[in-house]
């Protein structure tokens, strides 16, 4: 056989296997293991000792690594698990939550590695030593060579000590935070929520970071940005902060609530790598089943992968995906909000919201004008004439006013409606999943008086997230154009305000 052909096939196929071996399928891709994760042991809400939250966190952690084996053995560069991966929320206070908390000191020019260094070293960047809660995360960040983003590595800073008559007091902060440690161990940085939702401002405090201000760097996709959670709502400030610091990836570990098929996890992180032409990698909890499932890769508002546990049973789930290195950008502009502060006599309002109730009758063609709480919303649709076994019925629903303190939304949209077994509201609006209905075009508009954050979200049979090339999306208006293919459960535009106590 000819030398030089040899040569000619030998040589790339070489480059080829030896490609595949350190980065996977595809050189211009890297492989991301996201755990939707369900904790197998749950933090006490009452005050425990240090030692028995440490147990508990630690169980949680072996488990994890289990997930990371898998993860290693398909070639997995980077490990993403959700907010509170390591407790699950609790009923805590300031002071229940404190035994959970650990140090993670980040110093200019300095780097640690807990797996490595002893404890004399790590008296010098913490007031009590390192916990063995970070210890065992940095070690299974190095055994299995992967950069590990730890959600919910909630943190204790002490900023200060002193002493008045023999009495000492120290003073300290406390974070919901992420931790991320390279593939050798070293905790490279570290993020703390900016956005505190809920029960969550009573316990940790609020940050001088902004959302999406820390990042870290890889070999393998260059600099990654990171959120946690309710920090996602906030688009000028992660436009802001990846402009300042250029990344175009963030992974997101988050405890989302669902409120479906209203608010679903999976829509909220398409929309927002829609609006900032960035690349979500958003890691979900799965202790509570559907109700905060919702996890997956997102680009421009396309989907890569997303996963919805269907049960309301908890569940983890390993997701393997290879995700580019580098963002091909979408030649829509980056949104631009005008994060306007809104009046707190609206703040304070509760959510009523309106309905008008139809039924989805196959050929039916109308446009509809509905107002409440001085929202106005205009939907105009045209459902298929295919036959279906049941007419369904619809909503559209509109508002204005607070939801879960302190977040503020304005919302108008179309959903599945089917009886509400409470008889609080014309329609069921939480744990609707299904819908057989297809709208052959559908167009919604509204007249927010801000649109400061403004989301749409459009979300079709069994919880999946429409691509963009489907959906047309501003920031007053959703624009079906090729929907024939799907059958819509909920199609809506929200406008959040900012989170502030009221």
């Amino acid at each position: 056989m000819n030398k030089n052909f040899l040569f000619k096939i030998l040589v790339p196929l070489t480059i080829f296997i030896l490609a595949y071996l350190f980065y996977g399928p595809n050189s211009d891709s890297y492989r991301v293991c996201i755990l939707e994760y369900s904790p197998i042991v749950v933090a006490s809400s009452g005050l425990v000792t240090k030692e028995k939250a440490r147990s508990q966190q630690l169980k949680n952690l072996n488990e994890i690594g289990n997930y990371m084996s898998i993860c290693k053995e398909s070639k997995g560069k980077l490990f993403v698990t959700p907010e509170y991966s390591l407790t699950d929320i609790a009923e805590w206070d300031r002071t229940t939550v404190e035994p959970y908390l650990h140090e993670l000191p980040i110093r200019e020019g300095h780097q640690w590695n807990p797996c490595l260094d002893d404890e004399e070293k790590m008296r010098n960047y913490t007031r009590y030593g390192i916990s063995e809660v970070v210890k065992r995360a940095s070690c299974l960040a190095r055994e299995n060579e992967m950069y590990f983003v730890v959600g919910g590595m909630n943190e204790v800073e002490y900023t200060k000590t002193t002493t008045t008559k023999s009495i000492t007091t120290t003073t300290k902060k406390q974070y919901n935070s992420a931790a991320i440690f390279s593939n050798n161990g070293e905790l490279v940085t570290k993020h703390r929520k900016a956005h505190l939702y809920g029960n969550e401002q009573k316990i940790f405090d609020r940050p001088d970071n902004k959302a999406g201000e820390n990042y870290f760097d890889t070999p393998f996709s260059g600099r990654i940005g990171i959120l946690i959670c309710a920090e996602l709502l906030f688009g000028k400030e992660i436009n802001e902060m990846k402009e300042s610091h250029d990344y175009d990836t963030l992974v997101f570990p988050t405890y989302w609530v669902n409120f479906l098929p209203l608010l679903v996890s999976t829509s909220f992180q398409s929309e927002l790598s829609r609006q900032t032409n960035s690349i979500i990698i958003g890691a979900n909890s799965g202790s509570k089943g559907k109700l905060s499932s919702g996890s997956g890769v997102f680009q421009n508002g396309n989907t890569i992968k997303q996963y919805i546990n269907p049960s309301d049973k908890a569940k983890s789930k390993l997701l393997i995906v290879d995700v580019p290195k580098k963002n091909k950008k979408s030649n829509k502009k980056t949104i631009q909000h005008q994060n306007k502060k809104l009046d707190l006599p609206i703040l304070k309002q509760a959510l009523k919201p309106k309905f008008k109730v139809f039924n989805a009758t196959p050929g039916k063609e109308e446009t509809i004008f509905f107002e409440n709480n001085g929202i106005v919303c205009n939907v105009s649709f045209q459902i298929s004439t295919k036959k279906v076994k049941q007419v369904e019925q619809f909503a559209i629903i509109v508002d204005r006013g607070s939801t879960i303190a302190p977040a503020f939304a304005q919302y108008c949209g179309l959903m599945r409606c089917v009886k509400d077994p409470l008889n609080l509201y014309p329609c069921k609006i939480s744990n609707v999943t299904r819908s057989n209905t297809i709208f052959n075009h559908f167009k919604i508009t509204s007249n927010f008086q801000s649109q400061e954050n403004a989301f749409g979200l459009v979300v079709s049979d069994n919880l999946i997230v429409q691509n963009s090339q489907d959906i047309k999306i501003t920031k007053s208006s959703i624009t079906s154009k090729n929907s024939q293919h799907f059958k819509l459960l909920s199609a809506v535009l929200y406008n959040f305000g900012e989170f502030e106590k009221v």
